[in-house]
């Protein structure tokens, strides 16, 4: 037997070869190449239950642990919470908070009047469909980034990339045969235009994203003195691009115009993000601030621009932890009240409510570490103080990964947060937190001197600011220094793309950029531990 049987919840069964190749690799792994793509956030390490699924004995068991050999000919049954393919919410709104005229980039001709902008990020991809005549938003579409299937983030992407060659063609492939093609095929379908009206597309995103869509090895930046192929500005021609899919009929001969970056690990998404977020504009001291695997943080001060990456880990996007999930629908995003009381905890989920929550966002964990702190559930060094819960009558569970508090205590199956969850996102936290702190250091300058924080990417759409205040990720900012921009970065490609001239700018600006490495500062480990608390300093 070669294939067995896969039954999704809600779906009758359906049968999945599987390869002779393939026989000794983890059935997520094997699900991930039939586009059954589960929910492996902690790498598919086995801390988590992020891919459990169920065999026809009834036993649960974590897909990325069992080798696929052993349930050839057995039916699968994989419930709605580990599929990766949920309904995910996209930070696909951008409103550029700066100043820009219409010059567009391409030339304008009468039957091509559009123009394309994308944001290419490791989880999701959206694209925004813009008239070159008057700016007006035509349509957006938005989903998954088809690499998943590599690997969930930056580094296990440049890791295959490194052990394989291939890894290179297959990212390229997946990013535009399985991933914008589709979404342009969306897009042309709710718009009714299509590619014959083009007349180029403007591309944002992280630098190992931009390398794997024209074909680069990323690999390079997987070690000192991580070394990108490129970092200024890219023009590659479409019909250069290997898989063109005949959605793009009448697109063949259109220009792509890939944004400038910084570094490594600070990309065209940051650059972008310096632009439409309005940093640009401004004379004073401000920061652009993106949170997620590695915390992207940029400084201006009088035109001047000091940027940094650090390694914050996917915490913050739900991997790695217990019951983590990114933003999908029926996750918890944010939780109000009292912890040691249930009845006086509110609880918001994204979207549709499910008889049993999915999981919590990374904002939702936030509040958990703030109010934990506030009600003295938390100790100062994360901890569960089970005196404390004693005395309210609450009761903390002993699981896999140490203490935990149930979201139901009538349902100890259920989401729940560990001592272990903790310690990561507080080494996450102070990841972020120091790596501010450092830049502004070396900049001359303190928290308050900062006349506005701006927090870029979907992360900063659910988050509660006073709470990352509290627990030490925003530690030293008052709340009227933070500013929610939303998706900057698909909003600085729009703003490049109708107006050449602020591209001009994007590339000056880019080139002149001071990038700090951290580990170089003495000062960065001790401020590191520093931050391993929540209290904020």
């Amino acid at each position: 037997m070669n294939s067995l049987f896969v039954e999704l919840e809600g779906s009758s069964p359906v049968e999945v070869a599987v390869s002779p190749v393939y026989r000794n690799r983890p059935l997520s792994a094997v699900l991930a190449r039939s586009g059954i793509i589960l929910n492996t956030r902690c790498g598919q390490k086995g801390l988590c239950r992020g891919c459990e699924v169920r065999l026809e004995d009834g036993r649960a068991v974590k897909s990325c642990q069992l080798c696929a050999a052993d349930v050839l000919g057995r039916r699968i049954h994989i419930p709605l919470r580990s599929l990766l393919q949920g309904s995910l919410s996209v930070a696909v709104d951008f409103q550029p908070r700066c100043g820009f005229e219409i010059r567009p980039m391409f030339p304008r001709a009468d039957s091509r009047d559009l123009g394309l902008c994308i944001d290419i990020g490791t989880t999701t991809v959206v694209l925004a469909l813009v008239s070159l005549a008057d700016g007006k938003l035509l349509g957006r579409a938005s989903g998954y980034n088809a690499q998943v299937r590599m690997g969930e983030d930056v580094l296990t992407r440049i890791d295959a990339c490194r052990q394989s060659g291939d890894a290179v063609l297959e990212g390229q492939r997946l990013l535009l045969e399985e991933t914008l093609a589709l979404l342009w095929g969306q897009l042309m379908k709710a718009t009714g235009c299509a590619g014959d009206r083009l007349s180029g597309v403007v591309v944002a995103g992280n630098t190992t994203m931009l390398h794997l869509l024209v074909g680069e090895d990323p690999s390079p930046m997987g070690k000192v003195p991580f070394t990108p192929v490129f970092l200024g500005s890219q023009l590659r021609a479409h019909a250069t691009f290997p898989w063109i899919s005949p959605v793009w009929a009448g697109a063949e001969e259109i220009p792509w115009y890939l944004l400038p970056g910084y570094a490594a690990y600070v990309g065209a998404d940051i650059s972008a993000g310096w632009l439409a977020s309005g940093m640009a504009d401004h004379t004073g001291v401000t920061l652009l601030i993106d949170i997620g695997t590695n915390g992207e943080i940029l400084l201006q001060e009088n035109g001047r621009l000091t940027g940094c990456a650090t390694a914050a880990g996917p915490a913050f996007e739900g991997r790695q932890l217990s019951w983590g999930t990114r933003a999908i629908d029926g996750s918890v995003s944010r939780l109000h009240g009292d912890l040691l009381v249930p009845g006086r905890l509110e609880v918001e989920t994204i979207g549709r409510r499910r008889p049993r929550a999915t999981g919590f966002c990374g904002s939702a964990y936030l509040d958990f570490m703030a109010l934990g702190a506030e009600c003295g559930l938390l100790t100062e060094r994360g901890r569960f103080d089970p005196q404390t819960a004693s005395a309210h009558g609450l009761e903390l569970g002993q699981g896999e990964y140490g203490r935990c508090w149930y979201l139901d205590p009538g349902d100890p199956e259920g989401p729940s947060i560990s001592d272990a969850d903790i310690a990561l996102l507080l080494q996450a936290k102070a990841a972020i937190a120091a790596g501010v702190t450092i830049l502004l250091k070396q900049t001359g300058h303190r928290h308050r001197d900062v006349e506005r924080v701006f927090l870029a990417g979907g992360f900063g759409l659910n988050l509660g600011i006073e709470s990352a205040i509290r627990c030490g990720l925003l530690a030293g900012f008052r709340r009227d220094q933070i500013e929610v921009v939303g998706n900057s970065s698909l909003g600085g490609a729009f703003v490049c793309l109708l107006d050449r001239e602020r591209a001009s700018q994007l590339e000056l600006a880019t080139r002149a950029a001071r990038i700090v490495e951290l580990n170089e500062d003495p000062d960065f480990e001790d401020t590191y531990i520093d931050g391993l608390n929540l209290e904020a300093p």
